[in-house]
C-alpha cells in the first residue's frame, strides 16, 4: 500500500514537473519548482500521504537550491491549476517537449517506462480518442502538415530520437476505439455531418498516418472502418470534404494517402480467395474514399488550372491487368456493382473497350428490337455495318450527304468504305485511308476552317471562317465514327478542343497550345507591379488578324473605354480567355460537337477525362518500339528469327526518337501509338523481292512495311533512313 501511495504522488510529481518545462523552464529548474509545488499542494494532507521528495529520484538529480518565498510567492495559483485549453489540445511543439521530458525522466531517474510517459499516454487517449479533440488540437483540424508530423513521431520507435513500442501500440488502439466510432456512433455521425461543424475534418487528418496504416495489419481494423465511416457521410459532408481536401492538403501528402489506398486495393486483389463480385464489396468503400481525392483533384484543376497530381496516379495497373474488363463492363451496362462504378482506377484502354463494348451492345439490342422488320420488309436497321460509298474527288460532299441522313446507332457500327470506281474490299485499310483523305482535305487551308499555331502547330477552330457549320459537324461525326472504329486520326487539335467536348470550362493555362505568346502576356500581365499596368495601355478592347483584315472586339460593353488597372486585370484575362476559347468559335465548337456527340454520346463517354479522350482519337505521342517488335508479324519468307529481321529491328532500335516517329508514319500514316501501345498496332513485314539496292516501301493503310533483304546492317540502316526521309506521308506538315 506504501508503495501504491509512493507511485501515485510520483505520477502527480511528473505530471506538475511536465507542466512547468512545457512554460519554459530548464528541466532542474523546473524540478525544483515542481518539489516545491508537490510539498504546498500536500501540506494539509496526513503525512502517510505524502510523496517523500527526499527519496524521488528527480529530487536527487536536481542541484539548483529551493526557491526562495518570494519566488514562490510568485508561481500564481494559475501556474499550478490545469489550463483547460492547453491540456485538451496538442500541438508538434508541445508533442516534441513531452517526448522530451518523458525521455529524460526515464533516461536520468530510471524511472519504469510506463510511468515516465503516463502522462504521454494521457494525452493520446484524450486527444486521438475523440472527433472533436483531434480537430482542436491542430488549428480546427487545418494544420494537416502538422498532424502528418506528430504522426511521424507518435510511431517513430528508433532507440535514437523515437518513442517507446508501448506509445506506438497505445496510439493504434487508440486510432482503432476512434474509427469504430466514427462508423458506429450514430450520434457521433450525425455531428459530423453539419456542414459548418469542424469535426468532419478528421476525415483530412486521421489519414495523415498514410506511412503507418499502409501496413496490412491496420487495413482490417483501422482503414476498412475508417473508410466505411466517411462512406456514410451525406452529400453536403462530402461535398465540404471535397473543398478540404483541395485546398488544405499538400501534394506529398496527397500522394501518400493515394498510395496507402492503392495498397489497400492491390493487397486486396492477390489475396482475395472468392470472386470479383465479394472482393468489389469489400473494396468499395476503399474506393469511396479514392474517388472523394478524384473529385478534390479535379476542384484544384478547375480552381488553380492544373492537378495536385496526374489522373495516371489513380489507376490501379494491378486492377486493369487482373481485373476481366469484358466482364465487368458487361455487370457495369446491367447496372450491377463493379469497378466500371469507379472508373477514375481504370487506365484509357479499358475505358475505350468500355467504350466499344457499350456501343456495340447498344446495336445487338437496337437489332433485336428491329427484328420484327423482317415481316414489314424493312430490313435497313439489320444491316450489321454502316457502309460509306463515296467519290474521292467529291469525298466531303458524299461524306456530308450519307452521314447526315444516318442514324445515332447507324453511325456506332463498324464501318465499311467503298471508294467508287475501284476495286477492293474494305478489311480496315481502305477505312484508313478513308480517314486520311478526308480529313486532310478538311484542314486544308484554302477552307480557312482552322487556325494553326506556328509554335505548337496546333489547329484551333476559325471563329470568322466562311464555311457553313455543317462541315465542322462532319469532323466532330468522323471523329466518333473514327473512336469506335479504331482509328487514329491526325488532327492536331489541342487537349481544350477536348476538355470543351467533356463538357469543362477553359482556364487560362488552356492557351498553352493555342497561343503561347498571349498566354505569357496573360501572366506577365498578372504579375506586374500595380503602378506597371497602367503603363500598358490596355483596354478591355482587343484586336484580331483574320484573311489579312484587322478586327476589334470589345471584351464587354463599352470595354473600348475601359482602361485595364491592377484592380480589373483578372477580370480583363478571363474575359479575354472566355471570349478566346469560347465565345469566338461558339458556332463552330458546337456544330463540331453536335456530330461527335450523335456517334459517340453515352454513358461510357463520361468516364474519359480529356487528355484520355485525345489519346483515343489521336494516339498517344510515348513510343515503345519493343512492344512493336513483339506485335509485329512476318510474310513472304520473313520469320522473327530471320537474320535480315534481327538486322532491321537492331537498326530501329538505335534510331533516336525524332526518327523512330518518322519510321511509324512511314509505315502507318501516324507518329502516334493506340491507346494501348504500340504492341497493338500490329505492323506487317513482308520481303520485297530479291533486289537489295531498292528502297523499302509501306502500305500506310495496312501498316506494311516491304523490306528487301538486305544483306548487311550499313546497307539497311542507309536505305532505310533514305525513304523516311524522303517520305512525307499524310501527315501534317
Amino acid at each position: 500500500m506504501e508503495r501504491k501511495r509512493n507511485v501515485d504522488a510520483e505520477r502527480d510529481f511528473i505530471k506538475i514537473f511536465q507542466k512547468f518545462v512545457e512554460e519554459g523552464h530548464e528541466p532542474n529548474v523546473a524540478a525544483a519548482m515542481a518539489i516545491e509545488a508537490q510539498a504546498s499542494k500536500n501540506k494539509d494532507n496526513a503525512p502517510s500521504k505524502r510523496m517523500k521528495v527526499s527519496n524521488s529520484p528527480i529530487a536527487m538529480e536536481v542541484k539548483t537550491p529551493m526557491r526562495t518565498d518570494g519566488d514562490s510567492d510568485s508561481m500564481s495559483e494559475s501556474s499550478l491549476s490545469s489550463d483547460e485549453d492547453d491540456e485538451e489540445t496538442l500541438d508538434l511543439a508541445r508533442l516534441k517537449r513531452m517526448i522530451v521530458i518523458a525521455r529524460d525522466l526515464q533516461e536520468s531517474s530510471k524511472m519504469d517506462e510506463e510511468v515516465a510517459y503516463e502522462s504521454m499516454l494521457e494525452t493520446i487517449s484524450f486527444v486521438f480518442g475523440e472527433a472533436q479533440n483531434f480537430v482542436r488540437s491542430f488549428d480546427n483540424g487545418t494544420n494537416v502538415s502538422e498532424a502528418q508530423t506528430s504522426f511521424e513521431m507518435l510511431f517513430n520507435t528508433s532507440k535514437k530520437d523515437g518513442v517507446p513500442k508501448l506509445v506506438r501500440d497505445h496510439l493504434v488502439s487508440t486510432l482503432k476505439k476512434l474509427v469504430q466510432k466514427l462508423k458506429n456512433d450514430g450520434e457521433t455521425r450525425s455531428r459530423i455531418h453539419l456542414k459548418q461543424n469542424d469535426d468532419i475534418r478528421v476525415f483530412v487528418l486521421l489519414p495523415m498516418a498514410y506511412r503507418e496504416l499502409e501496413a496490412s495489419e491496420h487495413h482490417d481494423s483501422i482503414l476498412e472502418p475508417f473508410c466505411a465511416a466517411l462512406s456514410s457521410l451525406n452529400s453536403k459532408a462530402r461535398f465540404r470534404l471535397v473543398n478540404i481536401w483541395s485546398r488544405d492538403v499538400a501534394k506529398n501528402h496527397f500522394e501518400g494517402v493515394l498510395a496507402m489506398l492503392h495498397n489497400f486495393v492491390t493487397l486486396r486483389l492477390y489475396t482475395w480467395e472468392g470472386g470479383a463480385a465479394s472482393l468489389f464489396s469489400r473494396i468499395s468503400r476503399v474506393l469511396t474514399f479514392m474517388q472523394l481525392l478524384f473529385k478534390a483533384n479535379e476542384l484544384h484543376e478547375k480552381r488553380e488550372g492544373r492537378l495536385i497530381v496526374s489522373a495516371e496516379k489513380f489507376y490501379n495497373e494491378p486492377v486493369n491487368r487482373e481485373i476481366n474488363f469484358h466482364q465487368d463492363i458487361q455487370m457495369w451496362l446491367d447496372n450491377e456493382m463493379c469497378f466500371c462504378k469507379f472508373p477514375f482506377i481504370m487506365n484509357a484502354a479499358n475505358k475505350a473497350l468500355a467504350l466499344r463494348m457499350s456501343a456495340q451492345i447498344q446495336m445487338s439490342r437496337s437489332v433485336q428490337r428491329s427484328f420484327m422488320a423482317l415481316f414489314t420488309g424493312d430490313a435497313s436497321d439489320l444491316t450489321p455495318y454502316m457502309i460509306l460509298r463515296v467519290r474521292r474527288d467529291q469525298i466531303v460532299r458524299d461524306s456530308l450527304q450519307q452521314l447526315q441522313r444516318m442514324s445515332e446507332m447507324d453511325l456506332r457500327k463498324p464501318l465499311k468504305v467503298k471508294f467508287v470506281g475501284e476495286e477492293g474490299v474494305d478489311e480496315g485499310g481502305v477505312q484508313k485511308e478513308y480517314f486520311q483523305v478526308i480529313t486532310r482535305e478538311l484542314i486544308d487551308p484554302k477552307y480557312g476552317m482552322f487556325k494553326q499555331n506556328k509554335k505548337t502547330r496546333t489547329l484551333w477552330l476559325n471563329g470568322r471562317t466562311f464555311e457553313a457549320p455543317v462541315r465542322f459537324e462532319l469532323i466532330g461525326t468522323l471523329l466518333g465514327v473514327a473512336v469506335h472504329n479504331s482509328v487514329l486520326i491526325d488532327l492536331r487539335f489541342p487537349t481544350v478542343l477536348y476538355k470543351k467536348l467533356m463538357k469543362k470550362v477553359p482556364v487560362l493555362s488552356d492557351l498553352a497550345d493555342i497561343n503561347p505568346d498571349a498566354l505569357k502576356g496573360m501572366k506577365q500581365l498578372l504579375a506586374m507591379k500595380e503602378e506597371d499596368v497602367e503603363d500598358c495601355d490596355l483596354t478591355f478592347e482587343i484586336t484580331e488578324e483574320c484573311f489579312g483584315a484587322i478586327h476589334t472586339v470589345a471584351l464587354k460593353r463599352g470595354g473600348e473605354k475601359i482602361a485595364v488597372t491592377a484592380k480589373n486585370r483578372d477580370e480583363y484575362v478571363r474575359l479575354y480567355v472566355k471570349h478566346l476559347l469560347m465565345e469566338s468559335v461558339k458556332e463552330q465548337f458546337d456544330a463540331m460537337k453536335k456530330g461527335f456527340m450523335r456517334a459517340c454520346d453515352s454513358d461510357a463517354l463520361k468516364m474519359f477525362r480529356p487528355e484520355e479522350l485525345e489519346l483515343l482519337i489521336c494516339g498517344r505521342p510515348e513510343l515503345d518500339f519493343h512492344d512493336l517488335e513483339k506485335g509485329a508479324r512476318y510474310d513472304d519468307g520473313y520469320t522473327k528469327d530471320d537474320p535480315i529481321i534481327k538486322r532491321f529491328w537492331k537498326v530501329v532500335h538505335e534510331m533516336d526518337v525524332e526518327r523512330q516517329r518518322k519510321l511509324l508514319t512511314f509505315v502507318t500514316g501516324s507518329d502516334r501509338a493506340p491507346i494501348d501501345g504500340l504492341s497493338k498496332l500490329r505492323m506487317v513485314i513482308t520481303k520485297s523481292g530479291s533486289e537489295t539496292d531498292r528502297l523499302p516501301s509501306a502500305h500506310t493503310c495496312f501498316n506494311h512495311l516491304l523490306l528487301p533483304p538486305y544483306k548487311t546492317k550499313s546497307l539497311m540502316k542507309k536505305n532505310l533512313y533514305i525513304a523516311i526521309e524522303q517520305s512525307e506521308g499524310f501527315g501534317l506538315k
